[in-house]
């Protein structure tokens, strides 16, 4: 069944050209990667700038990234680009789940747009008033991950080697010097 065929329950203009053949124009607009991040796109992650590695960010990995969050008309809502980029550790609310759903399938360097609707908004720290939103678009370049409990090492570690340098023993250093 096509349009303007007798069986079409579409009616036409009588002056409806049956015989003549039509040419659709199709220009494409914008063509990136994408990954359906929820499984039923409601957190979706369109990818600017691939990053480097393989390892990504999972609870409990302490995240620096820059973001940006703007509704899904254009407006300005929030601004981590300039000055320092935001900090938090994955798993503790600091900020929304669906924005580290996104940001836990980035590679170190990534920068990208995590776009969010409004089943998928929850309120955090990061932003804490998510009422009346439809849908926010995220851009988050992550600069660095670690894992939490690396971190801490890494200053315990840091921490003895000072101690051993400046040759100093805490109260609570059990390390012989």
């Amino acid at each position: 069944m096509h349009y303007g065929e007798d069986d079409c329950p579409v009616s036409v203009a009588y002056d409806f050209p049956n015989d003549d053949e039509l040419h659709f124009g199709i220009e494409m607009l914008d063509f990136f990667k994408a990954k359906d991040v929820s499984d039923d796109l409601g957190v979706v992650k369109k990818v600017i700038n691939e990053g480097l590695g393989w390892e990504s960010p999972r609870e409990p990995y302490e995240v620096t990234a820059w973001i940006s969050a703007e509704t899904g008309d254009g407006k300005l809502i929030l601004s981590y680009m300039e000055g320092e980029p935001y900090f938090f550790t994955i798993g503790k609310s600091e900020v929304l789940k669906s924005l580290e759903m996104g940001i836990g399938t980035m590679a170190c360097g990534e920068k990208a747009v995590v776009y969010v609707n409004s089943q998928y908004l929850t309120q955090s720290p990061l932003i804490p008033v998510i009422e009346g939103l439809e849908e926010v678009h995220f851009e988050v370049q992550l600069v660095h991950f670690i894992q939490a409990i690396q971190r801490r090492k890494n200053l315990n570690l840091l921490k003895l080697s000072m101690r051993r340098v400046s040759g100093r023993r805490l109260c609570h250093d059990s390390d012989s010097t």
